[in-house]
Protein backbone atom coordinates (compact mmCIF):
# COMPACT_ATOMS: atom_id res chain seq x y z
CA UNK A 1 0.00 0.00 0.00
CA UNK A 2 0.96 3.61 -0.08
CA UNK A 3 1.06 5.60 3.33
CA UNK A 4 1.39 9.78 3.04
CA UNK A 5 0.00 12.54 4.81
CA UNK A 6 -2.38 15.43 4.40
CA UNK A 7 -1.93 17.06 1.34
CA UNK A 8 -0.78 14.36 -0.72
CA UNK A 9 -0.85 13.82 -4.43
CA UNK A 10 0.44 11.50 -6.28
CA UNK A 11 1.07 10.88 -9.86
CA UNK A 12 0.91 7.67 -11.78
CA UNK A 13 1.46 6.73 -15.58
CA UNK A 14 -0.94 4.20 -16.87
CA UNK A 15 -0.65 4.36 -20.96
CA UNK A 16 -4.26 2.83 -21.06
CA UNK A 17 -3.20 -0.11 -19.98
CA UNK A 18 -5.63 -0.68 -17.10
CA UNK A 19 -9.24 -0.82 -16.42
CA UNK A 20 -9.64 -0.53 -12.66
CA UNK A 21 -8.49 0.78 -9.47
CA UNK A 22 -8.77 -0.23 -6.28
CA UNK A 23 -7.53 -0.02 -2.64
CA UNK A 24 -9.00 -0.10 0.85
CA UNK A 25 -8.65 3.25 2.33
CA UNK A 26 -8.64 5.04 5.57
CA UNK A 27 -6.39 7.01 8.12
CA UNK A 28 -3.67 4.93 9.61
CA UNK A 29 -3.12 3.84 12.81
CA UNK A 30 -0.85 6.09 14.49
CA UNK A 31 -3.14 8.95 13.22
CA UNK A 32 -4.49 10.06 16.52
CA UNK A 33 -8.05 11.48 17.48
CA UNK A 34 -7.48 14.19 15.67
CA UNK A 35 -7.06 13.11 12.14
CA UNK A 36 -9.69 13.68 9.47
CA UNK A 37 -8.79 13.42 5.46
CA UNK A 38 -10.77 13.32 2.48
CA UNK A 39 -9.67 10.67 -0.41
CA UNK A 40 -9.84 11.46 -4.45
CA UNK A 41 -8.58 10.05 -7.59
CA UNK A 42 -8.62 12.19 -10.48
CA UNK A 43 -7.77 10.26 -14.06
CA UNK A 44 -6.00 12.60 -16.42
CA UNK A 45 -7.14 16.20 -16.54
CA UNK A 46 -10.30 15.91 -14.90
CA UNK A 47 -11.15 19.01 -12.85
CA UNK A 48 -13.37 16.28 -11.34
CA UNK A 49 -12.98 13.21 -9.08
CA UNK A 50 -13.71 9.59 -10.45
CA UNK A 51 -14.35 8.79 -6.52
CA UNK A 52 -14.26 11.58 -3.12
CA UNK A 53 -14.44 9.64 -0.18
CA UNK A 54 -16.44 11.21 2.63
CA UNK A 55 -14.58 12.49 5.61
CA UNK A 56 -12.85 9.60 6.94
CA UNK A 57 -11.99 10.08 11.09
CA UNK A 58 -9.88 7.79 13.39
CA UNK A 59 -12.61 5.71 14.13
CA UNK A 60 -13.94 5.25 10.44
CA UNK A 61 -13.96 1.70 9.12
CA UNK A 62 -11.91 1.02 5.96
CA UNK A 63 -13.54 1.67 2.49
CA UNK A 64 -12.96 -0.47 -0.28
CA UNK A 65 -12.94 1.42 -3.48
CA UNK A 66 -13.08 0.41 -7.24
CA UNK A 67 -13.15 3.11 -9.53
CA UNK A 68 -13.05 2.52 -13.36
CA UNK A 69 -10.14 4.02 -15.28
CA UNK A 70 -10.18 2.80 -18.73
CA UNK A 71 -8.18 4.48 -21.34
CA UNK A 72 -6.81 6.84 -19.00
CA UNK A 73 -3.03 7.86 -19.39
CA UNK A 74 -2.67 9.07 -15.95
CA UNK A 75 -4.01 8.78 -12.00
CA UNK A 76 -4.16 11.01 -9.52
CA UNK A 77 -4.49 9.73 -5.76
CA UNK A 78 -5.16 12.95 -3.28
CA UNK A 79 -5.61 13.14 0.21
CA UNK A 80 -6.60 15.95 1.40
CA UNK A 81 -7.13 17.67 5.17
CA UNK A 82 -10.79 18.16 6.40
CA UNK A 83 -12.01 19.52 9.67
CA UNK A 84 -8.92 19.00 11.78
CA UNK A 85 -6.14 21.18 9.20
CA UNK A 86 -3.60 18.45 8.61
CA UNK A 87 -3.38 17.52 12.14
CA UNK A 88 -1.98 13.76 12.28
CA UNK A 89 -4.03 13.32 8.71
CA UNK A 90 -1.42 9.93 8.12
CA UNK A 91 -3.32 7.95 5.42
CA UNK A 92 -3.84 4.76 3.75
CA UNK A 93 -4.17 3.38 -0.03
CA UNK A 94 -3.67 0.11 0.98
CA UNK A 95 -3.81 -2.87 -1.17
CA UNK A 96 -3.53 -0.40 -3.56
CA UNK A 97 -3.62 -1.84 -7.27
CA UNK A 98 -4.63 -1.06 -10.77
CA UNK A 99 -6.24 -4.25 -12.86
CA UNK A 100 -6.42 -4.53 -16.44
Amino acid sequence: GLGVHAYSRLTYRLDRRFSRFMADIGLDASAGEQGSVVFRVYVDAEREPRYESPVLRHDAALIAIDVPITGARQIHLEVDFADNGDIQDRANWAKARVIR
